[in-house]
């Protein structure tokens, strides 16, 4: 009686040379990564001739038609982009005039609003002084003087105080102005 149970052939023997359906040993299979031959070795870099262009190539009519083609396609391009820009500069400039105004109108705004602070500024100041002088006028009656001669001692070297700080001011004024002349003197020799 013959056996039920079939035997399996053993697989037949590869040569290794990819004739039986098998890959060579050195060629890479599909899980291996792929292999990048490095670049060739030049020491030096490669001289570039420097004689004149070569002649052109002749061309066919439809070559010299797809260059015509070309160049009408990049001058579209520029001259839109041109335009592009004139749009831009043309916006640009609506809406400087329309902002200006606003610019000007803000400008007087702040121009009123430094007059009031100079002028509330010169009304701070001089009630200031008059206190000043009024303290002074105070000391006086309190250390010697009657009534009406502190007041005007007070009053008088208020005026005298102020006067030695406006000279002080001018003389360095003037020295200031001095110094800026000679700066500009010495460059130009």
């Amino acid at each position: 009686m013959a056996d039920p149970t079939p035997t399996v052939a053993p697989p037949p023997a590869s040569t290794g040379d990819g004739t039986d359906g098998t890959q060579a040993p050195d060629e890479p299979t599909m899980s291996d990564p792929p292999r990048i031959a490095p670049p060739p070795h030049r020491p030096f870099p490669v001289p570039v001739p420097l004689g004149p262009p070569p002649p052109p190539i002749q061309k066919g009519k439809m070559d010299r038609i797809t260059d015509q083609t070309r160049g009408i396609v990049d001058d579209v391009k520029i001259w839109v982009e041109l335009r592009i820009e004139l749009l831009k500069q043309e916006i640009e400039d609506r809406v400087n005039g329309v902002v200006g105004p606003l610019r000007v109108a803000a400008d007087k705004e702040v121009a009123r609003s430094g007059v009031l602070l100079a002028v509330f500024g010169l009304l701070a100041a001089m009630f200031l002084l008059l206190t000043l002088s009024f303290a002074l006028a105070a000391l006086y009656v309190w250390w010697f003087a009657p009534l009406h001669v502190g007041l005007l001692l007070g009053f008088l070297s208020m005026f005298v105080m102020l006067a030695l700080l406006a000279l002080g001011a001018k003389l360095l004024m003037d020295s200031a102005v001095k110094k800026a002349e000679a700066k500009d003197n010495s460059f130009k020799l």
